[in-house]
């Protein structure tokens, strides 16, 4: 993007995959992360995630949701959550969970995840799950 003292505006609202994704191995490794999933994939001049969320909809273990952000081959631990067991029923709310940036400060419109152009938000978690689904929306520029 070229340097200009107008203000930046987002171009395009951004809801992430278009269909929430599901983890289904355990990540063991947070060098080069594997068994994860692209969850957001930046805009052409780079793009603000203000939320990302994990929602339980089946009975779980406890796990931990790992957020990387990922350019080329290269991956940067920067975010996660830890997501209780949880019993689910007809008759009991789906537990959802918002993500955090590694310093444990929410990811929100206040305090966004910064992507540059190449970058995708990569999702893992710590044990083998079928049961939540991981989404991420954000505004790209």
């Amino acid at each position: 993007m070229a340097t200009s003292p107008n203000p930046v505006f987002p171009q395009t609202l951004n809801s992430g995959n278009a269909t929430p994704a599901y983890p289904t191995t355990a990540n063991t490794n947070y060098a080069t992360p594997t068994n994860g999933f692209t969850i957001y994939t930046a805009g052409a001049n780079g793009s603000d995630v203000d939320h990302v969320g994990a929602m339980v909809y089946a009975t779980n273990t406890a796990a931990t949701v790992d957020l990387f952000i990922k350019n080329g081959s290269n991956y940067r631990f920067c975010g996660s959550v830890l997501v209780g067991a949880n019993t689910v029923s007809a008759t009991v709310a789906k537990p959802a969970y918002a993500v955090c940036h590694i310093d444990g400060t929410a990811i929100s419109v206040a305090n966004p995840l910064h992507l540059v152009s190449g970058d995708t938000l990569y999702a893992t978690t710590s044990v083998t799950q079928t049961t939540f689904s991981i989404n991420a929306s954000g505004k790209d520029y």
